[in-house]
């Protein structure tokens, strides 16, 4: 009886033993793995040609943005001058900035070209960022080299559009590997206060569920467009913008 006991517990525990190195096994073989999304994009190829098309195009989108902001800007502030003409106000009078929005498209490809030409401004432990726009949410991964196996690192963004025009970048979820990583490990390793850049422009709240960045455009003295919509499609991200409104204590820039 006592050796058929002593068998089973033997028995129990080599069982044991190899569930936990069966365990182990496939969490490093997921967390060595990379997650299929960041597979399809690390295995794609830019020529130069094609890195600096992305790069031209990102460069005009930006200028083209630029351009509308400050057309929208000369004509308010040609509304708010008494010196100014009677055709002047003529031509401005019917501006509305309400109505004035100006949309941005960029598509995951361009960026991932644009991205593969900037590996010398990263630190030197983390290489090929990939970003990827589905219908739900954005996917963005980079790989770490420190040494040891090449570890692939993502995360899982939610963009949203708050009341007041300021974006929220939403942290839903990361991964080592192929291997989910819980909101509330991540929360632990990230400061527990809320911090923001140097221009104030930037709100880090990782305290808050999920953890968040919001953009504060509309919270500056300065001219900034709001935001209206943010949607990803195919592989494109939307941006709505709408023009500022200037006042008194907007300082136009």
């Amino acid at each position: 009886m006592i050796r058929k006991i002593v068998l089973r517990l033997l028995l129990a525990g080599a069982l044991l033993g190899a569930g936990v190195i069966t365990l182990v096994t496939v969490v490093g073989l997921l967390a060595v793995s990379q997650p299929a999304f960041y597979s399809d994009l690390r295995a794609q190829s830019y020529t130069p040609a094609e890195q600096q098309d992305a790069e031209n195009s990102l460069n005009q989108t930006m200028a083209s943005l630029d351009r509308w902001l400050h057309t929208s800007i000369a004509i308010q502030k040609a509304k708010m001058r008494n010196n100014s003409s009677v055709m002047e106000q003529l031509l401005v009078s019917s501006y509305q900035p309400l109505d004035d929005t100006y949309t941005v498209r960029l598509t995951d490809k361009q960026l991932n070209a644009y991205l593969s030409t900037k590996q010398q401004g990263l630190p030197k432990q983390l290489h090929h960022f990939c970003i990827q726009f589905n219908d739900q949410h954005t996917n963005v991964g980079f790989e770490l080299h420190n040494g040891g196996p090449v570890l692939t690192i993502s995360a899982s963004l939610n963009f949203v559009t708050e009341a007041n025009g300021n974006l929220r970048i939403e942290l839903l979820g990361g991964r080592l590997g192929r291997l989910p990583i819980p909101l509330q490990t991540i929360a632990r390793w990230l400061p527990n206060e809320v911090t923001h850049a140097s221009d104030r422009k930037l709100e880090f709240d990782l305290t808050a569920t999920p953890p968040r960045v919001t953009l504060k455009l509309t919270q500056s003295k300065e001219a900034s467009p709001r935001i209206n919509s943010v949607q990803q499609v195919n592989g494109t991200l939307v941006v709505e913008f709408q023009a500022p409104t200037l006042n008194d204590n907007t300082n136009p820039q």
